[in-house]
């Protein structure tokens, strides 16, 4: 990375909007009773991601962004999503983001995904992969 890349990167995680996210994600962390480091929620039931009661835990609402852009079909495709609000389940404590999930404007499916968690899943909802990058052949 460039001197000036780095430099505003730095400059980013320094500020103190960057700070206060990551105070409130660290906080609704705290406040969840079922946040976990596993790749599922203890508890959950359904088809893994693709319905709400058995949502993917991801760390905070950068971790939704981060684990999408890691989501790939089963040809390699990178995915394109688009968040269309939240849901609840009785299962699960706190809100559940839902994301349209798409290639090239064709609708696929629809994620769900629970931001208060301790890490992002490393698990792909079934019909996906995840590209873990250079830890994927590692990981097998």
């Amino acid at each position: 990375m460039d001197e000036k890349k780095t430099s505003l990167l730095s400059e980013i995680m320094n500020s103190d909007f960057f700070k206060t996210m990551k105070e409130l994600t660290e906080m609704s962390i705290d406040n969840n009773p079922q946040a976990t480091e596993l790749n599922e929620i203890p508890g959950a039931f359904g088809r893994y991601g693709l319905e709400k009661t058995n949502p993917v835990p991801v760390k905070g609402v950068m971790g939704n962004i981060a684990y999408l852009a890691k989501i790939r079909t089963k040809e390699g495709i990178k995915v394109e999503y688009n968040r269309t609000g939240s849901t609840r389940a009785e299962n699960i404590k706190t809100a559940i983001d839902v994301y349209e999930i798409s290639v090239d404007g064709k609708l696929l499916d629809t994620f769900y995904l629970n931001p208060y968690h301790k890490k992002n899943s490393e698990k792909a909802p079934e019909g996906y992969d995840i590209d873990l990058g250079m830890f994927k052949e590692i990981l097998k």
